[in-house]
């Protein structure tokens, strides 16, 4: 796992479930869910509950990690599975060099075509 600019990326083989993201996922059932845009994890009153993200959200995210990301990989939405962890299905169409990864940032959950991990 690594960090950039205050956005961590889970990369493919690890165990993460001790991870605080991860710990604090514990706290919802997300069943076998798709957020195409991710989604955020969201404590109110007591009680967790997670709301999806948008593109925009998305995009935000990716960018302030990777402010040079081509507009190729931005857009793609490589398909974010909520199961008993983060789970990125699908492939990066932006080139092979890119691999779609689990990300954080606070309370924001999402999976993205990044390059270099």
């Amino acid at each position: 796992m690594f960090e950039k600019n205050g956005v961590t990326f889970f990369p493919r083989g690890g165990d993460y479930k001790d991870h605080p993201a991860f710990v604090a996922l514990r706290s919802v059932s997300l069943g076998d869910v798709r957020f195409p845009w991710g989604f955020f994890l969201v404590n109110e009153g007591g009680k967790a509950y997670v709301l999806p993200a948008t593109e925009q959200d998305h995009r935000r995210v990716l960018l302030q990690a990777f402010p040079d990301l081509p507009e190729e990989a931005l857009g793609q939405s490589c398909g974010l599975h909520a199961e008993d962890h983060l789970h990125c299905g699908g492939s990066c169409r932006a080139g092979p060099e890119y691999d779609c990864v689990p990300h954080n940032h606070g309370s924001y959950y999402g999976c993205g075509c990044v390059i270099g991990i």
